[in-house]
């Protein structure tokens, strides 16, 4: 499934299926998962407390469904900035509920023990928003984000590649970005084209 980028705040058009349980990490799945690193959930989980659109909907039901995925560190985070940076009488009802569910049951169910390399996400619902996040910030985020996607490009749908790029390329245009990030972000556009997009 190919979800469109929509506008500045990049909001979904298409609806987000959740992965089956039993699915294997770190494989292209014909459901519009993919297997990724934890630091894309957090990244997009960061994007979505500052949007009130179908995006925060859908991240909101995506890191509520990897309840019991993630490793106890992430789900803090996570919890901490939902928390923390969402005004819930300010978002429309159907968010501030979806966020709710997601934290009680991040919360309600326990770790995985050990580490955790990869989780089997929705593609529009974590890796989009976890690109438009990760797109001008001033941290170490950027790389680690442009790294994981061109380590996963050659799993992505073609119009999934073709999003992600023509989102990096809007940003760089738009923008001054550093030369490290901007040197990441153009490795990540020559990865996402190598595989056609």
């Amino acid at each position: 499934m190919a979800a469109r980028l929509h506008g500045r705040s990049g909001e979904l058009s298409a609806a987000v299926s959740p992965a089956p349980a039993e699915a294997p990490a770190d494989q292209s799945l014909a459901d519009g998962t993919v297997g990724v690193r934890q630091v894309l959930v957090l990244c997009a989980a960061r994007w979505g407390v500052g949007e009130t659109g179908d995006t925060a909907h859908a991240i909101a039901n995506e890191v509520g469904r990897l309840a019991g995925a993630l490793e106890a560190a992430e789900v803090a985070l996570i919890v901490r900035d939902v928390r923390t940076d969402i005004r819930f009488d300010l978002v429309p009802t159907d968010v501030a509920t979806a966020w709710q569910a997601a934290i009680r049951a991040l919360e309600a169910t326990p770790a995985p023990d050990g580490t955790v390399d990869v989780v089997n996400v929705s593609v529009p619902a974590i890796v989009f928003p976890a690109v438009r996040y990760a797109l001008g910030r001033q941290t170490y985020m950027p790389s680690l984000v442009a790294e994981e996607v061109r380590r996963i490009a050659g799993r992505l749908a073609r119009a999934d590649r073709r999003d992600i790029a023509a989102a990096i390329e809007e940003h760089k245009a738009g923008s001054a970005a550093n030369s490290e990030d901007g040197r990441d972000w153009a490795e990540t556009v020559r990865a996402l084209r190598a595989y056609g997009s």
